[in-house]
């Protein structure tokens, strides 16, 4: 009994707490340029150009310091593009990898000037897609397109 009238003390004082803080909601986007690598040294890693965007929430602790969880969907991935050079044409090969994830990072925000702060924290991914695009063409014509479903090979992630 004793555990659990401290546990309601304990949220009260949290509820309370969290009802004196500051709270601001917003939108986030941008461009990414990512890559893979690994020991498989197939691909060069090139950076494919994706997107992100989402939403986040921010909580002022003090004048300095603030929490902000985020919740974001991002385009990752490769891309690599090999040629041969043959006596009657250029042989062309293309390999793209797109990700898709939801990104669930919460970064503690250290604001250093107005205007400028700092930010960290741990990031949950989850894998919402993986594929595979194989593209061949010769003498600038394409003479081929497949495309792979590679959710095995690719993981949810934790980055600290």
């Amino acid at each position: 009994m004793k555990k659990l009238f401290l546990l309601a003390v304990l949220c009260l004082g949290t509820a309370i707490t969290m009802n004196a803080q500051e709270f601001y909601f917003g939108l986030k986007g941008g461009t990414s340029l990512s890559t893979i690598s690994g020991e498989n040294k197939l691909m060069s890693n090139n950076y494919r150009t994706g997107l992100y965007g989402g939403v986040f929430a921010e909580v002022v602790m003090s004048e300095k310091i603030s929490i902000q969880p985020e919740v974001l969907y991002s385009m990752l991935g490769s891309h690599e593009t090999y040629k041969q050079f043959l006596a009657n044409g250029v042989l062309s090969n293309e390999i793209t990898i797109k990700l898709r994830y939801i990104d669930v990072p919460v970064m503690v925000k250290y604001r250093v000037y107005k205007g400028l702060s700092v930010q960290a924290g741990p990031q949950v991914s989850f894998l919402l897609d993986s594929q595979g695009e194989y593209e061949t063409g010769f003498a600038g014509l394409a003479t081929g397109t497949s495309r792979t479903n590679l959710n095995e090979y690719f993981t949810d992630a934790v980055l600290v």
